[in-house]
C-alpha cells in the first residue's frame, strides 16, 4: 500500500465508521468492534503521519442522515479531504448495499485497514501516491 503525499505536509483524511455494517446482535460485542476498527483507522493515520481532521460515525436513517455517502462526499469537499480511511469496503455502500468506492475515489482517494490498501483518486487532480506501507 503506498502513503499518501500530497502538496500538503500532511495529508488531510476523513475517518469513516458506518454502525450499521455490524451485523452483532449484542450491543456490548458491536460496540468492541466498533471500538477496534475506530482504534486501527487512527493508527494507521499517525503511522503514515496523516492528518485525520475528523472520524464520522454514521448510522442512515437516524437523525438527518439519510444517506451516507452523499454526507461523506460533503466532508471530503468541506475539510478538502486528501483521503477517506475506512476498516473495510463494506464502509463504503449505498443504502441499497451497492459499492460505491469508484464513486468516492471521484473525489479523493480511500485507504483501508483490512486489509491495507490505497486505491488512488481518479478525478482529474488526484493526491500523488509516494512510498509503500509496509
Amino acid at each position: 500500500m503506498s502513503a499518501l503525499a500530497t502538496q500538503r505536509m500532511r495529508p488531510i483524511v476523513i475517518g469513516l465508521l458506518r454502525t450499521d455494517r455490524h451485523a452483532l446482535r449484542n450491543r456490548e460485542l458491536a460496540r468492541a468492534v466498533a471500538e477496534a476498527q475506530e482504534k486501527a483507522l487512527w493508527a494507521t493515520a499517525d503511522r503514515h503521519r496523516w492528518r485525520m481532521v475528523t472520524m464520522l460515525r454514521l448510522q442512515p436513517w437516524t437523525g438527518e442522515i439519510t444517506d451516507p455517502i452523499e454526507h461523506l462526499l460533503a466532508q471530503v469537499h468541506h475539510c478538502s479531504a486528501d483521503a477517506v480511511a475506512v476498516s473495510d469496503r463494506q464502509h463504503l455502500t449505498d443504502l441499497q448495499g451497492r459499492d460505491c468506492l469508484d464513486v468516492v475515489r471521484q473525489q479523493c482517494c480511500v485507504a483501508t485497514t483490512s486489509p491495507e490498501q490505497l486505491w488512488p483518486c481518479t478525478a482529474d487532480t488526484p493526491a500523488v501516491l509516494s512510498r509503500s506501507w509496509p
